[in-house]
């Protein structure tokens, strides 16, 4: 994979509370960003949670239903570009890649636990595709 085609992302955390983080992404249209979400608490274990990926029109990125992915919620835009691996899942990372980022992906995506009260946001800005120099 030359270096232009890396995973092109800039994460800024700003936690207010354990319960409730923002973060900052920036993408390349093209590329892949990863849409942070940890869940550190032992009580309920993670692998027992629900998680919920909404982007800023309601749709659904991945519903996580103790521990098993239910794609058949998902929305079509996202169909097939979404990665959030099961076995860090089970660690209590949430965490989404979302691959090949078209510009209309810019905007808030919120990840919620309910179990947990948490309530993780993250907002993607794409800009142009990335160029080497």
């Amino acid at each position: 994979m030359s270096r232009c085609r890396r995973f092109m992302w800039f994460i800024l955390l700003l936690c207010v509370n354990t319960v409730s983080c923002q973060a900052v992404v920036e993408g390349f249209i093209g590329d892949s960003v990863l849409l942070p979400c940890v869940y550190t608490e032992k009580d309920p274990q993670p692998e027992k949670v629900n998680v919920y990926w909404r982007d800023r029109d309601d749709n659904i990125l991945l519903d996580i239903i103790s521990g098993t992915h239910n794609m058949k919620t998902q929305n079509e835009k996202f169909r097939g570009r979404v990665i959030s691996p099961p076995d860090l899942n089970r660690k209590g990372n949430f965490s989404v890649a979302l691959q090949n980022v078209l510009e209309d992906d810019t905007g808030l995506y919120e990840c919620h636990i309910p179990e947990a009260g948490v309530e993780q946001r993250v907002q993607l800005t794409v800009t142009g595709v990335f160029a080497c120099s």
